[in-house]
C-alpha cells in the first residue's frame, strides 16, 4: 500500500521541470498615448478576440484556450503571433517571445487617416445621398 501511495504522489507531484506560466501584459495606446478604449489583442488558433480593459487600455493574460478546448500556457521560451486592432487604427502584427518576467508589450496604434467621401464636384453629404437616391 505504501508503494501505491508514493508512486502516486509521485506521478502526480509538480515536476522540476515543469514550465510556469508567465503573465503577458498588452497596454494599447495611440501616438498622443491615450488609452485606446475599444482595442482589442488577437493571438492565432485561439478562441475570439480579447478586448483590453477600457480605463488603462491593459489585457493581461497567463493562458488562453485553443479551438479544440485545449489550453495554451504561456511559458518561457514560447513565441507569440499577437495581433492589436482596434476601429478606426491601423492593425499591428508581431511576434513576442515569452520571458521568466517582465512579459509587459506596450502597443501604440496610428489612427487611420480620414476618408474623403465626396466625390468631385459634390459640395455636401447631403448631396452624395441625393445622388445615390436618384441614381446617378
Amino acid at each position: 500500500m505504501r508503494f501505491l501511495l508514493l508512486a502516486t504522489a509521485l506521478l502526480f507531484a509538480p515536476s522540476a521541470h515543469a514550465e510556469r506560466p508567465q503573465i503577458v501584459s498588452v497596454t494599447v495606446t495611440d501616438t498622443a498615448g491615450e488609452v485606446v478604449p475599444n482595442a482589442w489583442v488577437r493571438i492565432p488558433e485561439t478562441e475570439g478576440r480579447r478586448t483590453v480593459e477600457a480605463q488603462t487600455g491593459i489585457w493581461e493574460a497567463s493562458m488562453l484556450y485553443r479551438f479544440d478546448g485545449q489550453p495554451l500556457v504561456f511559458t518561457k521560451g514560447m513565441t507569440l503571433l499577437i495581433t492589436v486592432s482596434a476601429p478606426g487604427y491601423r492593425a499591428q502584427s508581431f511576434e513576442f517571445e515569452v520571458r521568466a518576467r517582465k512579459n509587459e508589450l506596450p502597443v501604440m496604434l496610428e489612427k487611420m487617416p480620414e476618408q474623403e467621401i465626396l466625390q468631385e464636384g459634390l459640395e455636401s453629404e447631403d448631396e452624395v445621398l441625393l445622388d445615390w437616391f436618384r441614381g446617378e
